[in-house]
């Protein structure tokens, strides 16, 4: 490791934290910049990367997404059924083929109808004469292996760097994965949205659990908690991350690089609980959200068992993304413009001279100081390493990228609804029935005129129409757009 702990003050504390002490005393280590860049490179390009959940995929419609800067398309193969993925662009005139449609367990183009597979190869080309053989290597796609794992859809990303393996080393082990979803008496709920931050900003922010009794007062805490947080020593600190106990209350916290931060409770014998957080780097300035709330349900007490077994079992999708929107919007506001602060000033590294930016004193930042030294230490500063596949597409890698209004921040349907099978058919069922009223309020209303003997029974048939139509235009609105202020500031 080049890291020197003379070269930063932790501030001044009576009790200092054994992670910052941990930090302090690591020795530096003599490695081979070409061997350093190599695994730098394979940290992100030789790694399964989750894209959504597969229960919240449409299976009838091409879905379009992006990982470390590519393009891609993700698809249901209804022939060969799996999930398949290629690069969103046609060897033809590179339309995106994400606004194609799917025929035969093949993605058509919507410009001129040239058909690939769940490989990548060109299946058809309908100006092409029949006896015309079709020449693959111009004309099929960049694919990328695609499997499902643990409700997932994970995408393995070496295809899209030169020197990586296009698909997995025999001995891979596979997807990272939350364990305690596979525990019997443990039920989970998932959640996934596009954020206007960047990858290490989002993980940072699951890093510091501080936050909560601010942040999400009269959400899911209340400033009151606010208390001092202790993690114990720093495990495992390598480019495959880090981890450390909690004290109180007891738990742990886990970095599994690049990928995934693991917070999980043991509260004093009784039930358990993990917040698992899955940040997909999508471009610079943007990435996914995919997170699982993951509970111990057949250990909580009467009634918060029945509580949230019906939140986790019976109630609808929709219904909990929404009340999920509510909570990320706490601090998506605030988060973007401190990760666009972080990059300020310079091009080509993610938060240069933070150690002088910014002050940590306390230890409850022990882990944010620790994730901004593996940043520092296995990628550089950089953050995340992008695609080739970027560049082409003619997006700079090294843009400071535009500062996002508090709109775009708030904004729902295309971060969320838009690729959530879920709460797009509830969007689309409440348009149908607001629809539907409506009419019935205008029927209602001329029934009420030319008939004097169904008057009084058409104003009411009218009234609740009218009521089932405002209804139906307020879920529209929560579907499309989040509220401000935050709960916290009203």
């Amino acid at each position: 490791m080049v890291m020197d702990g003379k070269e930063m003050e932790f501030g001044v504390c009576n009790a200092r934290d054994a992670i910052l002490d941990e930090l302090a005393s690591l020795t530096p280590t003599s490695v081979e910049a070409t061997d350093a860049d190599d695994a730098g490179t394979r940290l992100w390009a030789a790694q399964w990367w989750p894209l959504c959940f597969a229960a919240h995929t449409t299976k009838i419609a091409p879905v379009a997404t992006k990982l470390l800067g590519a393009p891609l398309v993700l698809w249901w193969d209804s022939v060969g059924e799996a999930w398949r993925c290629t690069i969103d662009r046609c060897s033809h005139r590179l339309a995106p083929l994400s606004e194609g449609r799917l025929s035969d367990g093949c993605l058509e183009c919507p410009y001129h109808g040239w058909t690939f597979d769940g490989e990548g190869s060109c299946k058809r080309i309908p100006q092409q004469r029949e006896d015309q053989k079709i020449n693959q290597r111009r004309a099929s796609v960049l694919a990328l292996p695609c499997r499902e794992v643990q409700g997932l859809i994970w995408v393995w990303g070496g295809a899209l760097f030169d020197g990586i393996e296009s698909t997995p080393l025999e001995g891979d082990q596979g997807p990272v994965l939350v364990e305690p979803i596979e525990r019997a008496g443990v039920e989970h709920s998932d959640y996934s949205r596009d954020l206007h931050m960047d990858w290490s900003t989002l993980c940072e922010n699951v890093m510091d659990p501080a936050h909560l009794p601010f942040t999400h007062h009269k959400t899911i805490s209340s400033r009151s908690k606010a208390a001092p947080i202790t993690f114990g020593k720093l495990e495992q600190f390598s480019p495959t991350g880090f981890s450390a106990e909690r004290l109180e209350p007891v738990g742990k916290l886990s970095f599994r690089a690049p990928l995934l931060v693991l917070a999980e409770t043991h509260r004093n014998g009784s039930y358990s609980d993990w917040n698992a957080v899955y940040a997909v780097p999508l471009e610079p300035g943007r990435c996914r959200l995919l997170v699982r709330v993951v509970f111990e349900v057949s250990k909580l007490p009467v009634p918060l068992k029945w509580i949230l077994g019906f939140a986790f079992t019976k109630q609808p999708t929709w219904l909990t993304h929404l009340t999920t929107h509510k909570i990320l919007e706490d601090d998506n506001i605030f988060l973007h413009a401190q990760g666009h602060t972080y990059r300020a000033g310079s091009r080509s590294q993610l938060a240069p001279g933070w150690r002088r930016r910014l002050h940590m004193p306390i230890t409850s930042d022990a882990m944010v100081v620790a994730f901004h030294k593996w940043l520092d230490e296995f990628t550089s500063g950089a953050g995340a390493l992008w695609s080739p596949q970027m560049v082409q597409t003619g997006s700079p890698t090294d843009a400071l990228p535009r500062r996002s209004s508090r709109e775009e921040v708030l904004e729902r349907y295309e971060s969320h609804v838009a690729h959530c099978s879920a709460c797009s058919g509830a969007l689309n069922n409440a348009r149908g029935v607001r629809r539907f009223a409506d009419s019935a309020v205008a029927l209602s209303l001329l029934l009420a005129g030319a008939v004097a003997r169904a008057r009084a029974a058409a104003l009411v048939l009218a009234a609740l129409a009218f009521f089932a139509a405002r209804a139906c235009a307020q879920l529209e609105e929560m579907m499309t757009v989040g509220q401000y202020p935050p709960p916290r500031n009203a």
